[in-house]
């Protein structure tokens, strides 16, 4: 599975569950109506669309690990969505390195 089978709506969708589960915020389909400024209907297909081909929780509205895999690598939210769903707006990713993956420079 990669983004080029899924539409906008979906990879907006995974892409904000994504930002939701970094943030350790809840995430439900009111919140990502409001957050990504979509409609309803339009969430529910894209929550429905992403659980058919495994990527998400539709009934637990998260992502399977496969669906982290994927959103990882979908295009990013824009400002105004982050601040809506409470995520960083920082251009990096909050991710630790370990020590041993670093180089020498970064230690």
């Amino acid at each position: 599975m990669d983004l080029t089978s899924l539409d906008l709506s979906e990879k907006r969708v995974l892409r904000a569950l994504f930002e939701l589960a970094r943030c350790d915020h809840p995430a439900h389909p009111d919140v990502l109506t409001r957050a990504l400024d979509m409609d309803p209907s339009a969430v529910k297909r894209a929550l429905s669309s992403l659980a058919a081909r495994g990527l998400a929780d539709g009934l637990r509205v998260r992502l399977t690990l496969s669906g982290l895999a994927v959103a990882v690598h979908a295009p990013p939210l824009d400002e105004d969505v982050l601040t809506a769903i409470g995520a960083p707006v920082t251009g990096a990713p909050d991710v630790a390195v370990p020590l041993w993956l670093r180089g020498e420079a970064e230690r």
